[in-house]
């Protein structure tokens, strides 16, 4: 089996075993652990700090992020999420409240396809901040996602335009040893669980 073979196959048994993982929570527990994330998560300086913050509308069982977005449009955040448009790429755009939101590709909450663009509102001066998923993260970073590729080819492109900060927002158990990945994949800055903030380093 060739290494790239090998680092896909991994990725798959990753994704098999963290998903039946979070199949077997209970709506308390999303509900506990995600209210403990949102508490950690907003002391970063990533968020205090942040002008733009680009999130992500929960899916299944997944953190739910609905307690940290109230918190941060109640202080003024300039909020974006992704959506899927119909070349199947990914972007960010702005959503005003959370009822903006509408299910859109996936059963997945979107903002309006008319909204504005995270990368036409922002230079390279800006501050922002991105709320990453994922299934699972390790102490270096890195990240597993769904297998679409969605989030690692728009983070490349906002590194483009600004420096922003890639916080991961996650349950503990998700943290494994190490994540297996390929050149494609972009690392987050810091992991965010329900017991406190890990900074990243390899």
């Amino acid at each position: 089996m060739s290494g790239t073979s090998a680092v896909l196959e991994a990725k798959r048994a990753l994704r098999r075993s963290t998903r039946a993982w979070l199949k077997q929570l209970t709506p308390a527990e999303v509900a506990s652990r995600s209210e403990e994330v949102a508490r950690n998560a907003w002391r970063t300086a990533a968020l205090q700090n942040a002008e733009h913050v680009a999130c992500f509308a929960s899916y299944g069982n997944e953190i739910d992020t609905q307690p940290l977005v109230t918190e941060l449009y109640q202080t003024g955040k300039r909020m974006y999420f992704p959506m899927i448009g119909d070349d199947d790429v990914m972007v960010m755009r702005e959503a005003a409240s959370i009822a903006a939101l509408t299910r859109g590709a996936y059963g997945i909450r979107e903002p309006p396809a008319s909204a504005s663009d995270l990368l036409d509102c922002i230079s390279s001066s800006s501050r922002v901040a991105v709320l990453v998923p994922g299934l699972a993260f390790d102490s270096a970073g890195r990240r597993l996602g769904k297998g679409k590729g969605y989030y690692d080819r728009w983070l490349r492109k906002l590194a483009n335009v600004c420096n922003a900060s890639l916080l991961a927002l996650c349950y503990e158990d998700q943290i494994v040893a190490r994540v297996p990945v390929n050149e494609y994949d972009v690392l987050v800055h810091e992991v965010c669980t329900e017991r406190g903030v890990i900074a990243c380093s390899e």
